[in-house]
């Protein structure tokens, strides 16, 4: 079998894992309310234990007013299915053993019962705050159904000399809890969870980047340009948004990982153009990760062009100096090889001759393509952002009567 043939494969079978619709055939479900299962001592990445109680109390009232928020929000993208009638839960609420003669009684068709598995606060300058949701689906035959995950995530940038544009901690809860209700309705719909919603570990390989460009003068010949910064820079290039979380393996294990097996980060691209899925599987399980990401600068192009300048009044001989990069990243699911996501996008930078009291300056060659490949990659953390919302997103009619 081929790599690309073997990518397809998993592909499928990865999204044939997820593509049952829980509450497909459901006309009358029993919501319950939120099963909180977070320890503020150990809440998923949050501050550890011994925190000041102002803190821990100020961590608890953040949570429930997030918790509140996602039980609403969730209760309402439920009711709003066409053709489907969502009553909460009465009072008291059944037991997991007495839920199917519950369903009986009432004439409901399911009972969903979510439940919030994480909650988090972390940073000053950039705050962050999230809340992990799942939730079940248990039918009147005795089916049960899920777990389904989801989360909310919200940031904010708090810089002192704007405090009144800064999003109070409030707000981020309401908008986490609100994030976390629309994406588990939406898994409970569809059947697709959002992206990273069940990670346990992740890491990214540096980016395979050449050594030398082949720079096209002015003259018309060309010359090739080392370039040993970009080289330095290959395990940061590439900054996917990643949820706070995840679990992610530092830059020395991977670095470590790649040296065990004998591989430089160029090898986990196949001679087809694809992502060689055997090596980054390899490199995966030693990592103990469940999900790879791979990127690689596949095309760079440098050139200078004579042009003339002013230098106040006067013009006098200058260059423009271009640089254009293309990157390409993949998202490898480890259990099955599945290339969840892919793309391959450009970005290109300029740089003209400026005269400061009379002396030239100008960009160097390594600048100029650092430039370029930074564009590039965050063009596909753009993408990959795109991904990520497009597997939440609502299709017209779906949730609105």
């Amino acid at each position: 079998m081929s790599v690309l043939h073997a990518v397809l494969v998993g592909v499928l079978l990865g999204n044939l894992t997820r593509q049952e619709r829980p509450l497909a055939y459901v006309r009358a479900a029993v919501l319950l309310p939120p099963q909180v299962l977070v320890d503020l001592q150990k809440p998923h990445g949050a501050a550890a234990a011994g925190q000041p109680s102002a803190t821990m109390n100020g961590q608890l009232a953040l949570r429930t007013h997030a918790v509140a928020r996602f039980a609403q929000t969730l209760h309402d993208r439920l009711a709003r299915v066409p053709g489907l009638t969502v009553t909460p839960a009465p009072t008291p609420i059944p037991s997991h053993g007495d839920q199917v003669a519950y369903l009986a009684r009432s004439g409901a068709d399911a009972l969903v019962a979510p439940i919030v598995e994480g909650f988090g606060v972390r940073g000053s300058t950039q705050r962050e705050l999230w809340l992990q949701v799942s939730a079940r689906v248990v039918r009147a035959d005795g089916t049960v159904l899920g777990p389904y995950h989801a989360y909310g995530w919200e940031s904010t940038l708090r810089i002192p000399l704007f405090k009144g544009l800064v999003t109070s901690d409030e707000k981020l809860a309401e908008a986490a809890g609100d994030q976390a209700g629309r994406e588990l309705a939406h898994a409970l719909i569809s059947g697709t969870e959002p992206l990273f919603a069940d990670w346990r570990a992740a890491a990214i390989v540096p980016a395979a980047v050449p050594q030398v460009v082949a720079k096209r003068l002015a003259s018309g010949t060309s010359v090739a340009v080392p370039l040993p910064s970009l080289r330095r820079a290959a395990d940061v290039l590439f900054q996917p948004a990643i949820p706070p979380f995840v679990p992610l393996a530092s830059p020395q294990r991977v670095w470590a990982a790649l040296r065990r097996l004998g591989l430089r980060p160029e090898d986990l691209w196949a001679a087809s153009g694809d992502p060689d899925v055997g090596y980054a599987v390899r490199v995966a399980k030693l990592l103990h990760v469940d999900y790879l990401f791979v990127s690689r600068v596949q095309d760079l192009a440098l050139s200078d062009e004579a042009l003339s300048v002013p230098d106040g009044s006067m013009m006098k001989p200058g260059v423009e100096r271009r640089a254009d990069a293309t990157a390409e990243a993949a998202l490898i699911r480890v259990s099955d090889g599945a290339v969840l996501w892919r793309d391959r996008l450009s970005g290109g930078t300029a740089a003209r001759t400026e005269y400061v009291r009379h002396v030239p300056r100008l960009r160097t060659d390594e600048q100029c393509v650092g430039d370029a490949a930074r564009i590039a990659y965050a063009y596909l953390r753009f993408s990959l952002d795109d991904y990520r919302r497009s597997l939440v997103r609502e299709k017209a009619g779906v949730v609105a009567k």
